[in-house]
């Protein structure tokens, strides 16, 4: 393209065994001396199938993010790691990098006043058990997810430690 021309990007999304409000993020790199990498987001909200639907399951969490093409994200990358390396395998896709949270998608792990509020038993609970969240699955292997006990504790202390502590 020139200088001035105008053009179209196709760009598709989606959907499947996804649900709530999605930002996806689009990279465009180009040849421009004052803008060479641009970032465009696509916000899309997905609304569960009701449950009358024959296809209800197309588009609904169920545990599936544990399983085949999911699970190279969901489970593989934190195979065998624990504390920051397991949270950058597999909850920073979802929590943000030190867990400030990914807009629109998840709270920031990293909100002091959250951290305050929420004893080290619960925290841990979260990430075993799941939330009301159906987004947020329990990740320990007696919710079908892929942690160990020693892993979900790894994860939960790493956390933890994005909490500044107060000094009197």
């Amino acid at each position: 393209m020139l200088p001035e021309e105008s053009g179209e990007i196709k760009v598709t999304f989606n959907s499947k065994n996804k649900i709530g409000r999605i930002r996806k993020t689009i990279t465009i790199y180009s040849n421009d001396k004052s803008q060479p990498v641009k970032k465009i987001f696509i916000y899309a909200q997905v609304v569960p199938k009701t449950k009358d639907d024959p296809h209800a399951d197309e588009n609904m969490m169920h545990g599936s993010y544990f399983e085949g093409k999911c699970a190279n994200c969901h489970v593989e990358r934190g195979i065998g790691k624990y504390g920051k390396a397991l949270y950058d395998a597999d909850c920073a896709m979802c929590h943000g990098t030190n867990g400030k949270g990914v807009e629109h998608l998840t709270r920031p792990l990293n909100d002091q006043k959250y951290l305050s509020s929420i004893l080290d038993e619960e925290l841990y609970k979260r990430i075993a058990n799941g939330t009301s969240n159906i987004m947020m699955l329990g990740f320990a292997k007696e919710k079908s997810g892929p942690l160990d006990e020693k892993q979900l504790r790894s994860v939960s202390e790493y956390i933890r430690s994005f909490q500044k502590v107060q000094k009197e």
